[in-house]
C-alpha cells in the first residue's frame, strides 16, 4: 500500500500515554497514516475500534499490528509487515514499556534483580532492538521519538538498579 501521507508507528498504543497520543493523532487523518501496536491483539483491536468510534474519518488511515518488542521473531514479523504494507515509514514513537507491579507511587519499593532485568530488558534493550530492526525502513527525513515518564527518574529506581547503572563496567547487552 503506497501512501502519500506521513506514516506514524506508535508502540504500546492500546492504553495509557500511547493511546492518548493516538487520540490526538487520529484527528489528523487522512493526512497521517497511523499504526497502533500492542502485545495483546484483542486489546489492540479494541483500541482501534474505540478510536474509529471517536474519530470516524480515521477508519481508512488507522492500522493495527501486534508486536511484542521483547521478542525478536515478533519484531522481525512487524518489520516485514511494515515493509510489505508501506515500504517505508516516517515516525516511530517508542512508547511500549514495562512497569513492575506495585512500583508506582510506592516510596518504599525496592527493585529486585528480576524487576531490574524486566524493566531494562523491555524499556531499553528491546526498544533499542526494535529501533535497530526498523531503521532500514525509516524515511530519509524520518524521526524517532522515545517516550518516558517520571518513573524513569534516578531517585525512583531503587538501590539494585542504581548499583547496576553506576558500575564502571556496566555495558549494554542486546536481547
Amino acid at each position: 500500500m503506497e501512501t502519500s501521507s506521513k506514516i506514524v508507528i506508535v508502540t504500546g498504543s492500546n492504553k495509557g500515554i500511547g493511546y492518548a497520543l493516538m487520540q490526538r493523532l487520529v484527528k489528523h487523518a487522512p493526512r497521517l497514516t497511523l499504526v497502533l501496536t500492542s502485545r495483546d491483539e484483542s486489546l489492540g483491536k479494541e483500541a482501534v475500534n474505540n478510536l474509529i468510534k471517536e474519530e470516524p474519518k480515521c477508519k481508512d488511515s488507522l492500522h493495527y499490528h501486534p508486536i511484542d518488542i521483547t521478542n525478536k521473531v515478533s519484531r522481525d514479523k512487524f518489520k516485514e509487515w511494515v515493509q510489505q504494507t508501506f515500504g517505508k515509514f516516517d515516525v516511530l514513537v517508542n512508547n511500549a514499556g514495562a512497569l513492575v507491579s506495585g512500583e508506582l507511587y510506592n516510596p518504599e519499593y525496592i527493585a529486585t534483580t528480576d524487576d531490574v532485568e524486566k524493566v531494562i530488558g523491555t524499556n531499553y534493550q528491546s526498544t533499542r532492538a526494535l529501533t535497530e530492526t526498523l531503521l532500514p525502513l525509516l524515511a530519509s527525513d524520518g524521526k524517532i521519538i522515545s517516550v518516558s515518564s517520571a518513573v524513569a527518574a534516578w531517585n525512583r529506581q531503587g538501590e539494585p538498579l542504581l548499583k547496576i547503572f553506576t558500575k564502571p563496567d556496566f555495558e549494554d547487552k542486546k536481547p
